[in-house]
């Protein structure tokens, strides 16, 4: 029940703040490949990640991160050319263009980072165009 009111709230702010990226997801994905009411087509979680900086060229177009879990110190998501550092903490959610934001997470000092990310993978969107079914 509470993971059905999380998933309807993000895809409601996905469509509400990126309403071009997700019509053209929409329309052009067969509903069956979609998750979470229909905007995302590919989920991953983070247990207390450390990456380096980078921008991930397979998302078609945005990426959603939810810190899960209880509270830690550390684990900040940074978007490094805009020198803007945010302390995300569970409750919190952010949705971004991670194909087009360098962005990294800092080391966690204290506790355990967990996180939800969603993201549509462009290499998912190009097999269904091409008639495959991806794995």
């Amino acid at each position: 029940m509470i993971f059905g009111l999380l998933f309807d709230c993000i895809a409601a702010e996905a469509r509400r703040f990126f309403p071009l990226l997700v019509k053209e997801i929409t329309e052009n994905i067969p509903k069956e490949y979609l998750i979470f009411e229909g905007v995302f087509t590919y989920r991953m979680y983070h247990l207390s990640p450390i990456e380096l900086e980078h921008i991930d060229y397979n998302d078609f177009g945005i990426c959603v991160v939810v810190p899960l879990g209880s509270s830690f110190t550390g684990g900040n998501l940074r978007f490094n050319y805009l020198n803007i550092e945010y302390n995300m903490q569970p409750g919190d959610m952010i949705i971004f263009r991670s194909a087009k934001l360098l962005h990294s997470v800092t080391k966690v000092v204290e506790g355990l980072r967990q996180s939800l990310v969603l993201t549509s993978q462009k290499y998912v969107i190009d097999k269904i165009k091409e008639g495959e079914v991806p794995l």
